[in-house]
């Protein structure tokens, strides 16, 4: 059973991976057309803040694992450092809104080619936000049977999958993140 359960998260996060990509790809297409527009300079997304929620989730993922590594081991720690990813995710969870919402704004003011973009960041934010969201509820679900006693076996197996999905977000927001304001 768990060896079908990771085949089939796997083919989950394929699946996942190319609806980014086939998002990130529409992106660098109009980027590509319209040369002179950017996300950042264009001012769709605030840096700073965007900074912020990429340090937020990347410290989550780390947290994640760290408390899987304590989880293993039997040591305390992994309640304390599971339930810091859970607080970073809703960090970045709420920063993400404040640069959505910036966008959102901003929409209005936009030539034709700049609100089919900025429609287009919103749209891969909103699908990221949405992603991160599903994890955080699988990760609560997953974790609450796992922290508050002596784990079994399965119970372990289903926090690793839904860490599986947690570090895919991060890393999906890792490469949205170059390519929406580092391009």
């Amino acid at each position: 059973n768990a060896a079908r359960s990771l085949v089939g998260m796997w083919i989950f996060l394929g699946s996942t991976t190319v609806l980014f990509c086939a998002l990130l790809f529409c992106y660098a297409m109009l980027r590509m057309q319209n040369p002179g527009w950017s996300a950042a300079a264009g001012g769709v997304l605030p840096l700073g803040q965007a900074t912020a929620s990429t340090a937020a989730l990347c410290a989550s993922s780390a947290a994640l694992a760290a408390g899987l590594r304590w989880l293993g081991r039997g040591d305390e720690r992994a309640r304390r450092a599971v339930a810091v990813a859970l607080a970073l995710g809703g960090a970045f969870v709420a920063l993400q809104g404040g640069v959505l919402r910036g966008a959102w704004v901003a929409l209005g003011r936009d030539t034709l080619i700049e609100g089919l973009v900025r429609s287009l960041v919103l749209l891969l934010g909103g699908v990221h936000v949405a992603h991160v969201l599903a994890g955080l509820v699988a990760l609560a679900i997953t974790a609450v049977p796992v922290l508050r006693s002596r784990p079994r076996a399965f119970e372990v197996e289903r926090l690793k999958l839904a860490a599986m999905f947690w570090h895919f977000v991060d890393l999906a927001w890792i490469a949205m993140f170059a390519i929406l304001f580092l391009t």
